[in-house]
């Protein structure tokens, strides 16, 4: 059963990967706008909510997949949103329960 979810999970990020391919390939100039417009406001803003957060740093992790970024890494971007998340801030305050129960 593993073996089985293993190679699913394979397989999905294999045709992840293809259709974020196609993407870039299709759309290379606005790709690559919207991650450089992604990097340079998540690098200046003062203020930022939650929603454009996620909608910008999805966009680096877009360029870090597509090698277009590459002073940074996929854990560090994961680490980032994980430790900005409503629950994590709770949770590190003692005002709640773990944020991945």
């Amino acid at each position: 059963m593993i073996d089985t979810v293993t190679e699913i999970s394979r397989q999905i990020a294999r045709k992840e990967n293809e259709a974020l391919e196609t993407i870039y390939i299709s759309n290379r100039l606005e790709v690559e706008d919207k991650i450089s417009r992604a990097m340079g406001i998540l690098s200046s803003a003062k203020l930022m909510g939650r929603g454009e957060f996620l909608d910008l740093i999805s966009s680096v992790r877009m360029g870090i997949r597509l090698k277009l970024i590459q002073d940074r890494a996929l854990s560090d971007i994961d680490a980032l949103i994980f430790n900005t998340s409503a629950g994590t801030f709770n949770w590190k305050a003692g005002k709640g329960s773990v944020p991945w129960s």
